[in-house]
């Protein structure tokens, strides 16, 4: 009986595990002799529950080494909370939307772990590991000069991609700044953030004077290099802050900043991919840790040494993806000191379901006010037992004094939902459910919860007003999606907006 629950908690929780297990080992190796002796066509597998579990792994196993067995599962069990979901749901249309919102949080997590290099759609990473090496030793023996042509392309690498050097992918068309045009001083401030990816790629290659590729990404532009931000956990660097060569016009409107802060998002590389990959997830889930995070507390006290230095309207901060929620969440504390930055804040994620990938517009729509009345209830009901701080309901409006520009792009589910969050409150506005929708605009399911357990905590990705900039130029793929480098090229196609709370 113990080892058979054993058995169950893997197929439940660790699958991966499952295929180790003796049992499914033993059965893989008589079936293995059974094709040999008798042909794929004469052999059959069959089980029930955890059997038919054992039967499905070795039966994978098989496909993989191109042999389809004709197979039989009985009651087998389902690894998610499918089986809550049939007992505990008897509404149809309430079951069917469940799990529409179930698929579109797992695509979002997918993507997230795509982007950080963690997500491998058929094999576990030890599979895929040794996979490649098997293949390699294969091709080694195959090939005598093989190692050689890995030395080549070793060295290919370290040189950088074409994406790494300014002048084959930055914005070599701006050949005299005018700090007066807004697509100027997007472009610019997107190549600082590229600057800082570029930063940690060479200290990860070991690029230094001649070699390094990413002194061009602020020279061009009069900048130089004043201070790198270095991560306490993996010392890779997250930040830069860029100071302004020349001396400033204080007295035009729109003058270059004195200092521009600016912070990297996720890499995929193994020395900074486990850091990247816990700050996301704590943004997504838990923003109180990423608030309290090393980078976010080094990044809250240089900006606040700059503004004392400088003056506020001297600094400006950066960010893309991760980097933009970093400075999100330091732009937010600044202003709560009296201290509105100027900031650009590109493809910054956004924590809850990418509605905004529905096509069906009034399916969209109807999730939405769904979400809000549910959101707005629970606000509502959390306060008669919970009284919510009043500090917190003043923050929000005082926020609503500091519009940062908000990059996003309708192909990007990372983003793209601050389209929707935006367009949402002027049509429960337009239906005459404001009440409601304010409400909404201030929690999130997250903030709520929270609230509910007795900690005050903010929906930090939430905010009051911003000017919102779309991309409306069709995306080849996701990944060109949510990149950074769309942001500073001449042929793209933008929408922009200011929506006030």
């Amino acid at each position: 009986m113990t080892q058979d629950i054993k058995l169950d908690v893997k197929v439940a929780c660790f699958q991966d595990k499952l295929q180790d297990c003796s049992r499914v080992v033993e059965a893989l190796e008589v079936v293995k002799q059974l094709v040999d002796d008798a042909g794929a066509k004469n052999v059959w597998l069959a089980g029930h529950s955890l059997g038919s579990a054992i039967a499905l792994t070795v039966g994978r196993n098989m496909v993989k080494m191109g042999c389809h067995l004709e197979t039989y599962l009985f009651n087998p069990p389902f690894s998610s909370v499918g089986t809550a979901l049939e007992l505990l749901i008897k509404n149809k249309t309430v079951k069917k939307g469940v799990r529409i919102l179930a698929s579109l949080l797992k695509f979002f997590f997918r993507y997230i772990l795509f982007l950080s290099g963690s997500f491998w759609p058929c094999h576990s990473r030890k599979e895929l590991k040794g996979s490649r090496k098997s293949v390699y030793q294969q091709s080694k023996l195959c090939n005598p000069t093989s190692q050689g042509k890995k030395k080549k392309r070793n060295r290919i690498f370290s040189m950088g991609s074409r994406t790494q050097y300014f002048n084959l992918s930055g914005p070599v068309h701006i050949t005299s700044t005018d700090w007066n045009n807004t697509q100027h001083r997007t472009s610019i401030a997107a190549s600082l953030v590229q600057g800082v990816y570029i930063l940690e790629r060479d200290r990860q290659h070991h690029r230094q004077g001649l070699q390094a590729l990413a002194p061009p990404w602020w020279d061009f532009f009069h900048f130089q290099l004043y201070q790198v931000l270095v991560d306490d956990s993996d010392f890779s660097i997250f930040g830069a802050i860029y100071e302004f060569k020349f001396p400033i016009n204080t007295f035009d409107r729109l003058h270059p900043p004195r200092y521009v802060v600016a912070f990297r998002g996720t890499l995929t590389d193994p020395d900074t991919r486990l850091q990247d990959l816990k700050l996301d997830f704590q943004f997504v889930f838990v923003q109180t840790r990423l608030q309290n995070s090393s980078r976010v507390k080094k990044a809250v006290n240089v900006v606040q040494e700059l503004v004392h230095n400088a003056g506020a309207e001297n600094v400006w901060l950066a960010g893309h993806s991760l980097g933009a929620a970093i400075a999100l969440v330091v732009g937010r504390k600044l202003v709560k000191m009296g201290f509105g930055l100027e900031s650009y804040l590109f493809n910054s994620p956004f924590s809850a379901a990418p509605l905004e990938q529905i096509k069906n517009d009034k399916l969209k729509h109807g999730a939405r006010i769904v979400g809000s009345v549910i959101k707005a209830g629970l606000s509502i009901g959390l306060t008669g037992h919970w009284q919510r701080p009043e500090e917190e309901d003043e923050a929000f409006t005082v926020l609503s004094g500091w519009t940062p520009y908000l990059f996003v792009n309708r192909d990007d589910p990372i983003c793209s939902e601050y389209i929707g969050y935006f367009e949402h409150r002027e049509t429960m506005l337009s239906i005459g459910a404001a009440g409601i929708g304010k409400l909404a605009t201030q929690n999130s399911v997250g903030s709520i919860v929270t609230c509910a357990l007795g900690c005050s905590t903010e929906a930090y990705h939430l905010l009051p007003t911003a000017c919102l900039v779309i991309n409306m130029s069709e995306s080849q793929s996701i990944t060109q999606a949510h990149g950074v480098e769309q942001w500073w090229t001449q042929s793209f196609n933008w929408q922009s907006k200011i929506h006030k709370y």
